[in-house]
């Protein structure tokens, strides 16, 4: 395998995400996809084979008992047809190969970027009469950094070089993630890609700045979220589902998370506990 195509033997686990997204899945069911989910990986991003007999033979194990064989089975194309897509003769599933893309695309862009400090380092070592720069240093560090950065952002348009020397001015007064998190919410609240401006433009504008406006819509399907949206509460937004046993309360933050409503609570209390104390203390 070249260092053009890295193989991936790791991949990202959203546990909100597993947890909103396998509500309507059986115990066994759930085995069953994250059994398919890791052979899928384990195939660096070239898909499951669109055979029934080899997916059996891949996570199903033997079962002489007829019966439960074809429960099996049965269990295995409903998760094959709910949780993945037929792509040029192979299945995927749509949020591990796109995740899978952005991780090959970040370990490329780490791997460019080894190899040209190494090229760099075995130059000054061959030049004596032209002594190493902290200044270049500094500038491979920062291309590093924002490489990093742009691959994180959903939509990539305009000049990449121009956003660099931007980002080079500001980047002391704001943090990477919070320009990749305001910007990612912006991607996300727009129906259309077109309507997202260059990078560059949103940075010399100071869009970071932007008031997030939460999206519903945009936030459940995002995060993969099933149920009813009741309302939102600062950072915190609020929903419910129905299940057999009764009806059950969700809270995610921003990032999709799911939060413990006895953590909010908690927080609550030890604001009001130090507005308290506070006001007792300037009396």
């Amino acid at each position: 395998m070249s260092n053009e195509d890295p193989k991936m033997v790791a991949m990202h686990f959203f546990v909100a995400d597993w947890i909103s997204g396998t509500r309507s899945l059986t115990c066994q069911q759930r085995g069953i996809y994250i059994d398919l989910l890791s052979f899928s990986q384990s195939y660096n991003g070239q898909g499951l084979p669109d055979s029934l007999e080899d997916l059996c033979r891949l996570v199903l194990p033997f079962e002489p008992d007829i019966q439960k064989s074809e429960h099996l089975r049965a269990d295995l194309i409903y998760v094959i047809n709910t949780k993945f897509k037929k792509i040029d003769g192979r299945f995927f599933n749509d949020r591990q190969h796109s995740e899978f893309i952005k991780s090959k695309e970040l370990s490329k862009a780490r791997s460019r970027a080894r190899n040209k400090n190494k090229f760099d380092t075995l130059l000054l070592q061959q030049t004596d009469d032209k002594p190493y720069k902290d200044k270049d240093k500094s500038k491979y560090n920062n291309e590093d950094i924002f490489n990093n950065i742009w691959s994180k952002l959903l939509v990539r348009k305009g000049s990449k070089q121009k956003a660099f020397e931007k980002w080079c001015k500001i980047k002391d007064d704001v943090a990477q993630e919070t320009l990749i998190y305001t910007f990612n919410q912006l991607c996300y609240n727009t129906d259309d890609p077109q309507f997202v401006p260059h990078f560059v433009t949103w940075l010399n504008q100071a869009r970071w700045n932007d008031e997030i406006v939460f999206n519903q819509k945009q936030f459940m399907a995002k995060h993969n979220i099933k149920g009813v949206y009741l309302r939102s509460e600062g950072n915190h937004h609020f929903f419910e589902t129905r299940e057999s046993f009764g009806v059950v309360k969700w809270i995610y933050d921003n990032n999709g998370k799911l939060i413990d409503e006895k953590d909010i609570n908690g927080k609550k209390e030890k604001e009001e506990t130090s507005k308290t104390t506070l006001k007792i203390a300037s009396i």
